[in-house]
């Protein structure tokens, strides 16, 4: 739209400024209030700067160990 050849999409050589949000906001904008993972310049963020408010700090403790387990699961059963 603003004619920059470097982003837009996510492809080797491209701007890795990337927002992943848990849901499809072109169905439902809300879930763009739901974020998972942020990246800057292909490198990650830390979310908490971005938190508004002690419940939301609550539930991203909640989603981290929700995810920790998670991932736990999958190493136990496909170990590298």
């Amino acid at each position: 739209m603003f004619g920059f050849a470097d982003r837009g999409r996510v492809a080797a050589g491209q701007r890795a400024d990337l927002v992943l949000v848990s849901g499809d906001p072109l169905t439902d904008i809300t879930t763009t209030r739901a974020i998972e993972r942020i990246w800057r310049g292909g490198i990650a963020c830390d979310r908490r700067a971005f938190v508004a408010s002690a419940a939301e700090a609550e539930q991203l403790d909640a989603f981290d160990a929700q995810l920790a387990k998670v991932v736990a699961a999958v190493r136990e059963r496909w170990p590298s």
